[in-house]
């Protein structure tokens, strides 16, 4: 019988992902409290269940989390959408998700909700081609979620040839494919060219540094825009 329980949290992301045009609205309008429920629910299940000091990849059930995952793309398509209709509700849900995700950090596994902030950005960036100001959504976000007590830790060089100590985990980011390859070029010492990668805003720099590497890059674009 307890399998066929579902939590507040489960509930209020299935609904909201399911929801028809008149409640999602409703839902997106109030969405800052709606966020709220869920990240308190998640807390207050873990508490009951004791599992605050439990591996994070194993504290939520896979169709939560994929409700989730389909609830941020679903608003990064709706921020878009409320851009040209009603820009202050578009800023606010925009803030609200920022604020949701940077309450995640302390609660799921940091791969998945980087993949989730991956997902969310290249979402407004793909539907936002002739919307010059999407990157003032995204600079908003990204101070919010940047604004986390372990901002530093979240990009924390590992595994870069500055580093000496081979066997430092890598990056929690899902964007890197492979270590090897930075492994390799510490077991060699790294040269001036491997090291000169991780000074730079390079793909290499971005990956081992997932959150600054993107507010490096949303500023470059920012100034490359006419």
């Amino acid at each position: 019988l307890e399998a066929n329980v579902r939590y507040l949290h489960e509930e209020i992301a299935l609904h909201w992902v399911v929801a028809n045009n008149t409640a999602a609205e409703l839902s997106l309008t109030n969405s800052w409290f709606l966020f709220e429920l869920i990240i308190k629910s998640m807390i207050e299940h873990l508490d009951h269940t004791n599992q605050l000091n439990s591996a994070r990849k194993n504290r939520f059930p896979r169709k939560f989390t994929d409700d989730i995952e389909t609830l941020i793309t679903m608003i990064g398509s709706k921020i878009i959408g409320y851009h040209f209709s009603d820009k202050n509700l578009a800023s606010s849900l925009n803030n609200s998700l920022a604020f949701f995700i940077h309450d995640l950090f302390s609660i799921l596994d940091r791969g998945f909700v980087f993949m989730l902030i991956k997902n969310f950005l290249k979402v407004l960036t793909t539907k936002s081609s002739s919307i010059p100001e999407v990157n003032h959504y995204k600079l908003d976000f990204l101070r919010i979620v940047c604004s986390h007590e372990y901002f530093i830790a979240l990009n924390l060089p590992f595994g870069t040839p500055f580093t000496y100590n081979v066997s430092a985990p890598a990056s929690p980011t899902l964007s890197i494919k492979s270590s090897n390859s930075q492994q390799s070029a510490m077991s060699s010492g790294g040269t001036s060219q491997d090291k000169f990668a991780f000074a730079d805003l390079t793909t290499d720099f971005r990956q081992q540094h997932f959150l600054m590497g993107l507010i490096l890059a949303e500023v470059a674009q920012a100034f490359d825009t006419p």
